[in-house]
């Protein structure tokens, strides 16, 4: 009888695929948007575990199973129930939203059941600052059970990760690969330059439907194909809201995020600098010399 350490998660899903392939990323970063694009382009058979939790078996913890980019319903179903039948070889796509790798850290210690000598590949979503905290401030705002405190408290949170992901995208070692949204959503040859990265046939570039995880859209929840939203002007619908108003006042007080912020996307680092100085934050006054208050 085999030790339960040696049995691996392939042997639990009954396939063996070619690769794993983890996409890292925060919320309302595009994430299941590009796993779907990657999964139409895949090899076949391409399975997607959804919203696995770091350090627990994707079995365990995943919400959500796609097999060539269709959605299978789980219910009562194992995950196993359906990948038992695949042929061995393809691609394993596991997804880890707000938590970022250790590009030095074994691979079974995120993802317990997957050997460290499998062909492996990290890609790290990122996002511009100001349209992923205008999507994510939304998101929570949409959201009954949050209240103000809440919101701040997990948008302040949210930053750390965010910042992790910017130094990885900086500095990738090994397995780690970064993507940007902002150029995948806007360049077909950004998209294409990634297939060939991956190895994969280019089959449908298309940015493809709007994925319905996390409830789609946070701004458009009734758009259909991906080509019809705005993502690259989010900030522009939240610049007159006071709680974004405070993300981004918070923002420009973080000295870590901005200065990772001015070497990877100084662009967006200006434009944080500019918002705050249109803003005259800090405002500043000027006590009467006879001390009054």
């Amino acid at each position: 009888m085999r030790d339960q350490a040696d049995i691996t998660l392939f042997d639990k899903l009954g396939f063996t695929p070619s690769r794993v392939i983890r996409v890292f990323g925060m919320r309302r970063s595009g994430n299941h948007a590009v796993i779907n694009w990657m999964a139409r382009n895949a090899p076949d058979p391409c399975v997607f575990i959804n919203d696995c939790v770091a350090g627990k078996c994707p079995l365990k913890s995943a919400n959500g199973l796609e097999i060539n980019a269709r959605h299978m319903p789980l219910g009562e179903q194992d995950i196993a129930d359906y990948t038992s039948e695949l042929a061995d070889g393809g691609v394993l796509i596991l997804s880890y939203e707000d938590v970022m790798p250790d590009p030095y850290e074994p691979v079974h210690a995120m993802s317990p059941g997957v050997p460290d000598d499998m062909d492996t590949l990290d890609l790290v979503m990122f996002r511009g600052f100001m349209n992923w905290a205008a999507s994510l401030l939304r998101k929570l705002q949409n959201n009954p059970s949050h209240s103000f405190v809440s919101r701040t408290r997990t948008m302040i949170g949210a930053m750390e990760t965010y910042i992790e992901a910017l130094e990885l995208a900086q500095d990738p070692e090994g397995r780690v690969r970064a993507v940007s949204y902002d150029r995948w959503v806007s360049r077909v040859k950004y998209r294409s330059s990634i297939l060939r990265a991956l190895g994969f046939e280019e089959k449908d570039n298309r940015l493809g439907a709007v994925q319905r995880y996390g409830g789609g859209s946070s701004f458009q929840p009734d758009a259909k194909e991906a080509k019809t939203l705005s993502p690259l002007t989010r900030w522009h619908d939240m610049v007159n809201d006071a709680e974004f108003q405070l993300i981004l006042l918070a923002a420009s007080q973080y000295k870590e995020l901005r200065s990772v912020m001015a070497e990877v996307m100084p662009q967006e680092e200006a434009r944080l600098a500019d918002y705050l100085n249109e803003a005259r934050f800090p405002y500043h006054v000027q006590l009467a010399e006879d001390g009054q208050q």
